[in-house]
């Protein structure tokens, strides 16, 4: 009998042994389980993150590109500026000269007694009309040099 007792005692201690590791199977397997889903989410955030770098690198690379894009329409149309300032001072030295002899033309209509000492006036004229356009354009060509050292130096 006391075989039977201890034998019944051992079954049932085998079976809150098997029962206690089922229990314990069951909650490392739903442990097991969360983790997964944890690795899922994680995995999930990583991509997430990955894909937000790479957007956001592809903005700073266009960003750079339209930066760099403005910076030469600027300077060419510093250029631009500087070349119809040469051009509109161009244009009034020319005014400038045909003025002049406008006026010699009309002394001349009015005065043809005097064409001898105009033609020698006019001469001068001439001169001093080609020596100051000489002087302006080195003033304009002064300062376009000076325009084109400030663009390659802010730029």
């Amino acid at each position: 009998m006391i075989f039977i007792f201890r034998q019944e005692a051992n079954e049932k201690e085998l079976n809150r042994q098997k029962q206690s590791f089922l229990e314990w199977e069951k909650k490392l397997e739903e442990g097991q389980a969360r983790l997964l889903e944890g690795q899922k989410l994680l995995n999930q955030t990583e991509e997430s993150i990955n894909q937000t770098e790479s957007a956001l690198k592809k903005m700073k690379n266009d960003l750079q590109a339209m930066k760099k894009q403005m910076e030469d329409e600027r300077s060419s149309l510093q250029q631009l500026e500087a070349d119809c300032s040469s051009k509109l001072s161009s244009v009034a030295i020319r005014e400038e000269v045909c003025s002049q002899h406008i006026s010699v033309w009309t002394f001349l209509m009015r005065y043809p007694h005097a064409s001898n000492v105009v033609s020698m006036n006019q001469v001068i004229v001439k001169k001093e009309i080609a020596l100051e356009t000489k002087e302006h354009e080195l003033i304009l060509l002064k300062e376009m040099l000076s325009n084109r050292e400030r663009v390659r130096y802010s730029g």
